[in-house]
């Protein structure tokens, strides 16, 4: 896995707010998990990333709602993995009127593992190791 489980890494500091926002993105996105088939979820994703109005988030931004969901997310009582860790990405973003692309797919190098991660125009974010994308949900281009 590319992520803590058990403690958030160490890096700058993310306010009271932001683990808030965090822990509720990630509980939002592990019941979305466990009580919406696949299919909705992959609906529910495609209107929150292509909604109008937000713009492109930095990698920079993407990194502080990774800090901001693995810091909030040693609060709760449950496991946030991958899967749950982007979608509370898209969340937050979607919630701080950004876009990301979030993606799933399989680890590049043996033993294959199923994985999901998020995106920005620069490459993947958080992420050591390659991944072959199964299917990138993109936000819209403005034409």
């Amino acid at each position: 896995m590319s992520m803590p489980m058990a403690t958030p890494p160490a890096g700058p500091h993310v306010s009271w707010s932001a683990r808030c926002a965090g822990a509720a993105a990630a509980t939002i996105a592990w019941l979305a998990v466990r009580c919406l088939r696949f299919d909705r979820t992959v609906w529910l994703v495609q209107h929150l990333v292509s909604g109008t109005g937000r713009r492109l988030a930095t990698a920079r931004e993407a990194e502080a709602m990774l800090r901001a969901i693995d810091e909030g997310a040693a609060w709760l009582p449950m496991r946030v993995a991958c899967l749950e860790r982007s979608l509370a990405a898209v969340l937050l973003a979607a919630g701080w009127r950004r876009a990301i692309t979030w993606c799933y797919g399989v680890r590049a190098r043996p033993p294959l593992t199923m994985h999901a991660w998020i995106s920005t125009p620069t490459g993947p974010v958080g992420e050591r190791e390659e991944h072959i994308a199964a299917r990138r949900i993109a936000p819209r281009r403005k034409t």
